[in-house]
């Protein structure tokens, strides 16, 4: 393996030693670690033109889809049907929570028709997976390293596996790719363990920042030695303590590092939801409920239901699916399923002082959407 050893490394030659009154330069960041030079890294089949900042290489083709199950999607949807009683409960809550309306309506309207009209909230759920590769490095503390036993596998060959308890979740994964793991000599130190601090540029010594390196400030016209660094126009570096040298960041003062290529897997969970709805009842509230699931598949990649009682399904479950399997083209997809529930919508005729109007109980939990009740009157604060 092409590296050196620490404890053979010569050391540096010529170091200057600093003096307070030379002329210093502005003091300078602390120091941080630097990547190899991109063209001596190794040249890997698979890898070719990677660099230190990553890119995302494109997912293989999808399989083929097996044909659907039969009946897939073929499903009974009931909901029962409130009585005129608990009707009027779900009003006199309603009103309860208004203390404009008047109570009146409540035992005094006339219902005449409860209509069932449930509607349909489709949704796709499609995780996919990103892989991006890069060169990356870590100090080499002398653990085994395994010599190449061939070729890397490319990035998809890779295998990252998840639980499937992770599914459907936003998660992110890193891993080093088999077979591109070396050691080499630190290109910062070159094996010294040490650099030069880059505070102080090797002296030792910075400019003192409150008299700018005169070693006097004027202070009400008076020119007066600088209390900060004791009129010497320089002050001792924090970083290195005067040595000049500080432990090299790169190899974290281990004289070696160790290079791979470094594979991060990202998954994303996207999701559509569409709803069917034929009455006036906004469907930003259907999304607000539940109902009752009456369709569910999980796979791989889910195939388009087909054959639902209500046609406008199918067409809304064709349509996203087409849509996930080609919107995300740089990502691949990992796993898929869908659902519907079947929300019940209740469309609620009533007579009340020689009008007839409507409003809609929705949702398991029988929830009232009623904006023209019949008494309501206005709150004024004067």
């Amino acid at each position: 393996m092409d590296f050196l050893k620490p404890e053979t490394a010569a050391k540096l030659e010529g170091r200057a030693s600093p003096t307070p009154d030379e002329e210093l330069a502005e003091e300078g960041s602390d120091p941080s670690p630097t990547a190899p030079p991109i063209d001596s890294m190794d040249k890997l089949p698979g890898y070719e033109g990677l660099d230190f900042t990553g890119g995302g290489a494109p997912p293989p083709p999808p399989a083929a889809l097996p044909p659907p199950p039969e009946n897939y999607g073929q499903v009974n949807v009931q909901h029962e049907v409130p009585s005129t009683e608990r009707i009027r409960e779900i009003v006199a809550g309603y009103v309860a929570e208004h203390c404009c309306f008047g109570k009146g309506p409540i035992e005094d309207m006339k219902i005449i028709t409860v209509t069932p009209t449930p509607a349909m909230k489709y949704t796709l759920e499609t995780m996919t997976e990103t892989r991006i590769t890069r060169w990356n490095y870590v100090p080499w503390r002398g653990e085994t390293v395994p010599p190449p036993s061939g070729p890397p596998p490319g990035p998809w060959d890779v295998l990252i596996t998840l639980e499937p308890s992770q599914w459907f979740q936003n998660l992110n994964s890193v891993a080093e790719v088999p077979n591109t793991q070396t050691v080499r000599v630190c290109h910062d130190c070159r094996g010294l363990r040490e650099t030069r601090c880059t505070r102080c540029h090797g002296r030792g010594y910075t400019r003192c920042s409150s008299c700018h390196g005169r070693g006097s400030r004027t202070i009400h016209n008076d020119r007066r030695r600088c209390t900060w660094c004791h009129g010497r126009g320089s002050r001792r570096c924090i970083t290195c303590h005067t040595e000049g040298m500080v432990p090299c960041p790169t190899c974290d003062a281990q004289g070696n590092i160790r290079c791979f290529v470094e594979l991060t897997v990202k998954w994303q969970n996207h999701k559509d939801i569409k709803v069917v709805e034929r009455t006036d009842l906004p469907d930003n509230l259907i999304r607000s409920v539940s109902g009752q699931e009456v369709f569910r598949a999980e796979e791989q990649r889910v195939h388009p239901i087909v054959g639902f009682p209500d046609r406008l399904v199918s067409e809304s479950s064709s349509e996203l699916v087409q849509k996930h399997g080609q919107q995300w083209p740089q990502e691949r997809i990992f796993r898929q399923r869908h659902s519907v529930q079947s929300v019940p919508v209740f469309c609620v005729t009533y007579h009340y002082n020689g009008k007839q109007d409507d409003f809609f109980i929705y949702g398991n939990s029988q929830k009232i959407h009623f904006p023209d009740y019949p008494k309501q009157c206005c709150c004024v604060v004067m």
